[in-house]
């Protein structure tokens, strides 16, 4: 076993344990409110140095730290991924391989084919290039209501 591989599962086992992987905004009534996917995991700062390893090791994501919430309590760091570009080229990937069976493979599985419903649905286009005007034959970049300039600005008569 390559030396990547052993630290991609021991980081697998360890988001297993530590990890989460939530949508904010599902419990939204409006069902056109925005989602946003998130995976994240805190520790103590004293810990920060596995975060800077899956940090490293997955490329995408920012670390944060906050002060302690009770005087008795330790400082606290969270890594975190919130964009579906991101979760399609980095997050993915790394649980795909190497999250083991586990239930937070189970909760990951879910949340994954959450964003990806959402994603189609929504026709999101991250990472994919800018939007091509709606209207036949015409291949110019949207400016607006899924219009290219010229069409926009026939559509609203500026």
């Amino acid at each position: 076993m390559a030396d990547a591989d052993r630290v991609g599962f021991w980081l697998g086992g360890f988001v297993a344990g530590e990890g989460c992987f939530s949508i904010l905004g599902k419990n939204d009534p409006d069902p056109t409110a925005r989602r946003r996917f998130v995976f994240e995991v805190g520790l103590a700062s004293r810990d920060r140095a596995v975060l800077e390893l899956l940090q490293r090791t997955l490329g995408v994501g920012s670390i944060n730290d906050q002060p302690p919430r009770n005087e008795r309590w330790q400082p606290e760091s969270s890594y975190r991924v919130s964009t579906i570009l991101s979760h399609e080229r980095a997050t993915i990937p790394f649980m795909d391989r190497y999250l083991l069976p586990s239930h937070k493979r189970e909760q990951y599985e879910a949340w994954k084919e959450a964003m990806r419903a959402y994603a189609l649905e929504r026709n999101v286009r991250w990472g994919r290039g800018r939007s091509i005007c709606s209207i036949a034959d015409c291949e110019l970049v949207v400016r607006g209501r899924g219009l290219c300039r010229h069409h926009y600005y026939r559509a609203t008569g500026w």
